[in-house]
């Protein structure tokens, strides 16, 4: 199986069209319950994954990512987004291209080439421990990230993917339907206007104590993004989409905001 995506340069957004139009897995943002459209692959399997940079400020031309960036895909539990990761393309196992006349592969009717080719291996211990037999699927998400040595960080919106178990292999049984990722939906806070300095106007002022897995969707010099509340202990970098509640405490409320959109 061949999964080609495109990687908008400018916000790091992956779609499964050039022109910047429709999301891959479904969409860009996903909260709670992963979307019916999720991209589904198969227990076992190692499918292919062909990624080509664009720049929609140029036509959506093709551009190749500067000599110094890593680029990693690592594939996650739904709600789990700090564990290990339960498969990874890592910066070493790309097939990058050397000129946009690089991997074109013709086969697939694509020009020009400029792709990074890597393959996924859902067949690890971690993958199928979560697969018992009887379990018939698994929703996971798939992130790239792309980092610069000056340590520029760029990290896509969740791809949802459903894990599907093969009952043709001799380790399954008949399909039982698995339990769902619990929903949380994202709370818009239209009062918030800037990311630290406190208060109720500021991102780090939003009382976080009793609090998981929250999205909040707020304007920040007039640019609306999203932030989803990890647990970690992060230093705040709030340039790099990272930023500590005012009532962070390493012990009893290590939380931290991470900018995902």
């Amino acid at each position: 199986m061949t999964i080609t995506a495109y990687l908008n340069s400018r916000n790091g957004a992956i779609l499964n069209s050039q022109g910047g139009h429709a999301p891959l897995g479904g969409r860009e943002i996903c909260a709670g319950m992963p979307p019916d459209t999720a991209l589904q692959l198969q227990l076992g399997d190692t499918p292919t994954l062909r990624l080509r940079v664009f720049d929609p400020w140029d036509d959506n031309n093709a551009v190749l990512l500067a000599a110094d960036t890593t680029i990693t895909a690592t594939l996650k539990a739904w709600n789990d987004h700090n564990g290990d990761a339960l498969a990874r393309i890592a910066d070493d196992d790309w097939d990058k291209p050397a000129s946009l006349t690089d991997n074109v592969q013709d086969d697939l009717t694509d020009s020009p080439g400029g792709f990074y080719v890597g393959t996924l291996d859902l067949s690890g211990d971690d993958l199928t421990a979560l697969m018992p037999a009887g379990t018939d699927r698994f929703y996971c998400h798939l992130q790239v990230e792309t980092v610069t040595t000056a340590g520029a960080r760029q990290s896509s919106p969740w791809i949802p993917v459903l894990i599907l178990s093969d009952i043709c292999r001799d380790t399954d049984t008949a399909p039982v339907s698995s339990t769902q990722p619990v929903p949380s939906a994202p709370l818009y806070y239209k009062a918030i206007t800037a990311l630290t300095g406190g208060g109720a106007t500021a991102l780090d002022g939003i009382p976080t104590i009793g609090k998981s897995n929250v999205l909040a969707m707020l304007y920040v010099s007039d640019e609306l993004q999203t932030w989803r509340l990890d647990t970690g202990t992060t230093a705040e970098n709030a340039a790099n989409g990272i930023v500590r509640p005012d009532d962070y405490n390493a012990s009893t409320n290590a939380q931290i905001w991470k900018r995902i959109a």
